[in-house]
C-alpha cells in the first residue's frame, strides 16, 4: 500500500512537472508577445496558460488526498526501510525539487513580463498625453481662428 501511495506522489508530480513545462513555455511566449505589442497572441497565450493552471490545480488536489492518505497509513513521513521504497521517495523528492525550480523560474519571467507590461503601458500613457496635447493644440488655434475671422473694424468712418 506505501509503496503504491509513493508511485502515484510520483506520477502526479511528473504530470505537474510537465503541465508547468508547458507553463513556463507559454509565460516566455507571452512575453515575446507583448515585446511585439501583439495583444491577440498574448490573449491565447493567457488562455492556454489557464487552462494548464486549472490542470496543475487538480494535480495539486491529488497529491495532497494521497499525501495525506500516506501520512495517515505511516507516521514515520517520508523514511522508508525497504530499498525499493527508498529509492521511490527519493525520486519523489527529486520531483518535488525539479517542480520548486521550475515554479522559481516561471516566476521569474512573470517578473519581467509584468516589467515589459509596466514599459508598454508606460509608452501608450506618452502616446496618449501626445495626443491630448496635439487635440488641446487644435482646440485653441480653432478658438483663436473664429475670434481673428469674424472681428471685423469699419474704418470708413
Amino acid at each position: 500500500m506505501k509503496k503504491i501511495i509513493i508511485l502515484e506522489l510520483i506520477e502526479i508530480s511528473d504530470k505537474k512537472i510537465s503541465h508547468l513545462n508547458n507553463v513556463y513555455k507559454l509565460t516566455k511566449n507571452q512575453g515575446e508577445a507583448i515585446e511585439a505589442d501583439n495583444m491577440d497572441k498574448l490573449q491565447v497565450y493567457t488562455n492556454n496558460k489557464q487552462k494548464e493552471i486549472d490542470k496543475i490545480n487538480i494535480l495539486d488536489d491529488a497529491f495532497t488526498n494521497k499525501y495525506y492518505e500516506y501520512k495517515k497509513d505511516n507516521s514515520d513521513c517520508l523514511e522508508s526501510d525497504d530499498s525499493e521504497s527508498a529509492q521511490n521517495i527519493i525520486k519523489l523528492k527529486d520531483c518535488i525539487e525539479r517542480i520548486s525550480y521550475i515554479l522559481a523560474s516561471i516566476s521569474q519571467l512573470e517578473l519581467q513580463n509584468n516589467n515589459k507590461i509596466c514599459e508598454s503601458f508606460n509608452r501608450v500613457k506618452a502616446k496618449l498625453k501626445k495626443i491630448r496635447q496635439g487635440k488641446n493644440v487644435i482646440k485653441e488655434y480653432r478658438n483663436y481662428k473664429k475670434i481673428s475671422s469674424s472681428s471685423f473694424i469699419n474704418k470708413t468712418k
